[in-house]
């Protein structure tokens, strides 16, 4: 049976139905298959109510603080990062914590730890609960669900949309000091756009190649309104090569970003 958002009083109904049968198999039949159908039930109930977060809730082994532990963070999204959390975090806080450190929001977040891939079901249980320990690695990645959303054209009317022109603008915005970009910036720039996991010089040829043909007052900066144009040639010529870079920098298919939460996107299901 497929149930959204709105079917919570479903839920609540099922809840309340096994509690009774419980009760009244315990005080007649004492039909332990009953009850152990009842438990299995609840046990759903509960996982899917985690699924979209436990609202702050901690099971009773999750109350004490516990040791503090390290973790490291492999993202396909972002550079390779340290967290420090408690042993009682549960799952659902450990991918808040993940979500805001990689730009990704939770509805998009992958997670494998020691080869165990994180579910729903598990956004209840504390670190410790799931065996995970100090050093252990974290890999995240994207899930694919936001490749099913369906693709907003980049160009209209021979010039690029503009949500992508808003989005070239942040990038600038975000790695230039002053509205002016260093080549040691527009280095970092490319290695992010492109995914690259190894610094770019300044003297790197993309970097080299950029600034010949888009500082156009020669002043050793690129300007926001050169980084425009690059961007406005590219996606006309290029426009895969543009992709490429959306995806890079977590920019969704409807030129979002991935760190934007998309309602309902995971179906519930109860039996």
């Amino acid at each position: 049976m497929k149930v959204n958002e709105s079917s919570g009083g479903f839920s609540h109904k099922l809840l309340e139905k096994c509690m009774d049968l419980i009760k009244l198999t315990v005080s007649t039949t004492k039909s332990f298959n009953t009850i152990e159908k009842c438990l299995q039930i609840l046990k759903l109930i509960i996982e899917e109510s985690e699924k979209n977060g436990t609202d702050g809730l901690k099971s009773h082994n999750g109350l004490l603080k516990n040791s503090k532990i390290t973790l490291k963070v492999i993202s396909t999204t972002a550079h390779d990062l340290t967290i420090n959390i408690y042993s009682n975090t549960t799952i659902f806080e450990l991918k808040e914590i993940l979500s805001r450190k990689i730009y990704v929001a939770i509805d998009f977040l992958k997670i494998k730890i020691n080869e165990h891939e994180i579910q729903p079901s598990d956004h209840g249980k504390t670190v410790r609960g799931l065996g995970i320990q100090n050093g252990d690695i974290l890999n995240c990645c994207l899930n694919g669900l936001e490749s099913k959303i369906p693709q907003k054209e980049l160009v209209k009317d021979g010039e690029i949309v503009p949500e992508l022109i808003q989005i070239v603008k942040d990038w600038f915005l975000r790695f230039s000091t002053n509205e002016k970009m260093s080549r040691e910036e527009c280095g970092k720039f490319i290695r992010d756009v492109t995914g690259n996991r190894d610094p770019i010089e300044a003297d790197d040829m993309r970097v080299t190649n950029l600034f010949n043909k888009y500082d156009e007052d020669r002043d050793g900066f690129l300007d926001e309104a050169g980084l425009l144009k690059f961007y406005s040639e590219s996606t006309l010529s290029r426009p895969g090569i543009v992709r490429d870079n959306l995806k890079n920098m977590n920019i969704r298919n409807d030129l979002k970003s991935v760190s934007l939460l998309i309602n309902n996107i995971l179906v519930r299901r109860l039996l």
